[in-house]
């Protein structure tokens, strides 16, 4: 069966007329498609349209279905039907599929050939926003085109629809192509946000104002936006910075000099602070194949919900570029680790407790990747965390692990989607080395002397006592994970000491 529909003629044998003497409206619920993107003429009920690299989308409409055009495609475009009766403002509804951005241009023609760009709109995200436009155009044989040319990211459209041509004296202010610094999807608590706008009017404009707030339809708080350059408005101070999990409403309006008023759609952005997982040691033990581990440790400063937040852990075997894939379950506390085993009860015999989860895929021998990927896999989510080159077999590479451990030496590196060999150690390791769920331990040695410290009031749960040399008392409880008293050593316990180890 054939994917595409490989009709590349000239667009204008394609547009068939439809006698429009109101407005056309569209839903993209009816569409006869083909299989996979299409390229040609589809058959809406509102009329026969032009696409260029369009799927039809059910999963990501805002009901029905909807048209997606392909990124990274030159010319990828939805085209409407000759409309003979002019066309007043147009509207439609967009948003992109998971990340990457771009710019949809908006053009006419009024010979289905010739296409002139009369607005521009940055991609606003995955959340759906209107876009709305008024063309006031009375020309005959208009056709109103959406492109993506050549985006990095799927742009997704539906319930289009445009109002007749009415003409009038006096238009209100045309606001396009607003944009968002940081951009949606990469705003953080830590981000105040300014916005930016095209406004045009022959009349010349009067003033420009962003409303906002954080209910959709009450927007109590303004800033007025200046001439920047051209036609180009922007807010004078920004919309400060909010918690994360927020979501900002927000409006722009015009007024002209003969105090004509238009409003733009309400635009919206989320506040998100991204998690902070890394992979914190990769164990393949020389004596113990079957006790490999993979440790991941939460240094952000909130709980991960894998319920909520998508992660896997993909593994890379061999140099390969098709992973094996785990996704994570359950939830992890900031300042925690999670332990992902390759056998549960081979586990437990070499360390003594249970790992947090068990899969198949922790079976690197040395030379294969391991990669932690955020709101989906390898395929539809982001790279958060890399131990090794994807695409690289470890062999003989600084990166390789067989028959040791390699252990990030700061659990404060933020995550990286390269490996950064300053950020690992790497030891040749028997199980006894391991330190799966604890970090590496400070480990407290009295050789006549305590160092670095006296252990009381200072080790860790996850930390070991050492005495080698000469007599010394514990007078106060004190929890370890190991302790050792060599042949030269005499420790006195006067208190509790729990050694979970």
């Amino acid at each position: 069966m054939m994917k595409k529909l490989l009709l590349r003629l000239p667009l204008l044998a394609f547009i068939l007329t439809c006698n429009l003497f109101a407005q056309l409206t569209e839903n993209f619920d009816n569409g006869n498609f083909g299989p996979g993107y299409n390229t040609g003429t589809i058959n809406y009920d509102s009329g026969t349209w032009v696409v260029d690299e369009v799927i039809n989308d059910l999963a990501n409409s805002r009901s029905g279905a909807s048209a997606r055009l392909d990124d990274d495609t030159s010319g990828a475009s939805l085209t409407t039907p000759v409309i003979n009766s002019g066309v007043g403002e147009i509207s439609f509804w967009y948003r992109e599929l998971n990340s990457g951005g771009g710019t949809i241009e908006i053009q006419k023609s009024i010979d289905g050939v010739n296409y002139t760009t009369i607005a521009t709109q940055a991609f606003a995200g995955t959340t759906y926003a209107q876009f709305t436009y008024t063309v006031n155009d009375a020309s005959t044989g208009l056709t109103i085109r959406i492109l993506s040319d050549d985006n990095a990211g799927h742009l997704i459209i539906d319930d289009f629809s445009t109002t007749a041509y009415s003409p009038s004296g006096s238009q209100p202010p045309q606001i396009t192509n607003i944009t968002q610094t940081p951009t949606n999807g990469n705003i953080t608590s830590g981000d105040a946000v300014s916005v930016s706008a095209d406004v045009t009017d022959s009349d010349g404009i009067a003033s420009v104002v962003l409303s906002w707030g954080t209910t959709s339809g009450s927007l109590p708080n303004t800033i007025t936006m200046s001439l920047d350059s051209g036609n180009t408005y922007t807010t004078n101070t920004d919309i400060p910075a909010q918690a994360d999990g927020t979501t900002i409403y927000y409006e722009i309006e015009a007024m002209d000099n003969a105090v004509e008023i238009s409003t733009s759609s309400e635009q919206n952005y989320s506040v998100f602070d991204p998690i902070s997982l890394i992979i914190s040691e990769v164990a393949d033990p020389g004596n113990d194949a079957s006790a490999r581990f993979l440790e991941v440790y939460n240094n952000g400063s909130s709980t991960v919900d894998f319920n909520s937040i998508t992660v896997y852990l993909e593994r890379y075997a061999n140099g390969g570029t098709n992973p094996q894939s785990f996704q994570l379950i359950g939830s992890l506390d900031a300042g925690e680790y999670y332990v992902i085993a390759n056998n549960g009860s081979n586990f437990n015999i070499a360390f003594g407790f249970n790992p947090d989860a068990v899969s198949g895929i922790i079976s690197g021998n040395g030379d294969d990747v391991y990669a932690l990927y955020v709101n989906g896999d390898e395929s539809s989510g982001s790279l958060l965390d890399v131990y090794g080159e994807i695409g690289i077999d470890g062999t003989g590479e600084a990166w390789e692990y067989v028959d040791s451990r390699a252990v990030r030496n700061s659990l404060s590196y933020s995550p990286s989607s390269t490996w950064i060999a300053s950020q690992w150690d790497i030891f040749s390791a028997d199980v006894s080395d391991m330190t799966p769920g604890r970090g590496e331990p400070t480990v407290y040695t009295y050789n006549n002397a305590w160092s670095p410290a006296n252990p009381v009031g200072n080790a860790t749960a996850s930390d070991e006592v050492l005495v080698q040399n000469g007599q010394v008392t514990l007078s106060s409880d004190l929890e370890v994970f190991h302790l050792e008293v060599e042949a030269a050593g005499e420790l006195i316990i006067e208190g509790i000491i729990k050694i979970n180890g």
